[in-house]
């Protein structure tokens, strides 16, 4: 399960971090998380310039200080991205990403 959301200063608008924990199970299976826009204005604009399309977006596992960018299906309508055939044991730390 999801066991942490928190937002780092070097993250903008829509992206997050995501921490999962599986422990010693082994878990297969699609990959959904759900966003918000927290940027207080509207149209996905913070300051003067567009933040993007949120068509654009990707689920990404950072993995030893690298980020692998997964094949995500996002529908914006719902804020939700999803990523198929996901397999996990362990600890995963994910982001959703421009």
């Amino acid at each position: 399960m999801i066991n942490e959301l928190e937002e780092g200063d070097h993250i903008d608008g829509v992206q997050r971090t995501y921490n999962f924990e599986a422990e010693d199970a082994d878990v297969e299976g699609d990959l959904t998380l759900y966003y918000i826009n927290t940027n207080d204005v509207t149209n996905w604009y913070k300051d003067k310039e567009p933040i993007g399309d949120q068509w654009g977006l990707s689920i990404a596992e950072r993995v030893n200080g690298e980020t692998d960018v997964l094949e995500t299906d996002v529908n914006p309508y719902t804020n939700r991205a999803t990523s198929e055939d996901v397999q996990l044991n362990g600890t995963h730390e994910f982001v959703i990403t421009q």
